[in-house]
């Protein structure tokens, strides 16, 4: 797996031209933007009421890594 670092601007304008990916690792020291970014990939990705069945989000560190591989 490639990987790709980019800041919010520059997903934008990924997403604008490409389908989302199926996974996706955000991180930052803003949480602000670390929010918006969670919120842009949502947007972009689940359909209304779908977040339920098709989104998990973890933390670091309270989430060890085979919980997030369950």
């Amino acid at each position: 797996m490639s990987k790709i670092i980019w800041d919010l601007r520059k997903l934008q304008k990924h997403l604008e031209k490409k389908s989302p990916g199926p996974l996706y690792f955000v991180y930052g020291d803003d949480s602000y933007m670390v929010d918006e970014t969670v919120r842009l990939l949502k947007r972009k990705t689940l359909s209304d009421g779908s977040d339920d069945f098709s989104y998990d989000q973890f933390h670091y560190p309270e989430t060890s890594p085979s919980q997030v591989k369950d």
